[in-house]
């Protein structure tokens, strides 16, 4: 397997990993939203940016690309390892919508909630 599939592979996952984890972190917030939503809402977005900033070049210390005398002498510009980097920002901004959407979906939810219960008092009275 040679560098570039290796470094489309890492990006997908990089890309991938922030959106899976605020799934699942956001689904177990919505058990009980009254006391987790908030703290989901700022965690949420500030740990997919700080994912962006760190997780590419962890990843590309851990994958370095491939040493070439070519562009070690200067004469050209290395962008092998750039996907990797990309892949990582996308995350990011793909975990900062993720969790707006369970923000929004869990307004969206209480608001559904909170106008039933004002439908079904307004029905009582008549």
């Amino acid at each position: 397997m040679d560098y570039d599939t290796v470094e489309l592979l890492i990006g997908a996952v990089l890309a991938l990993v922030p959106v899976a984890a605020l799934v699942v972190a956001g689904l177990w917030c919505l058990k009980a939203p009254a006391k987790r939503m908030p703290w989901f809402f700022f965690l949420g977005p500030v740990a997919s940016l700080i994912y962006s900033w760190t997780a590419g070049s962890l990843a590309l210390t851990l994958f370095p690309p491939p040493y070439n005398a070519y562009f070690d002498s200067g004469r050209g510009l290395d962008l092998r390892g750039m996907i990797i980097v990309f892949g990582a920002m996308a995350g990011g901004a793909a975990g900062i919508v993720t969790s707006m959407v369970f923000c929004a979906l869990n307004l969206i939810r209480q608001w559904s909630r909170l106008r039933a219960g004002t439908t079904s008092r307004s029905m009582e009275h008549l």
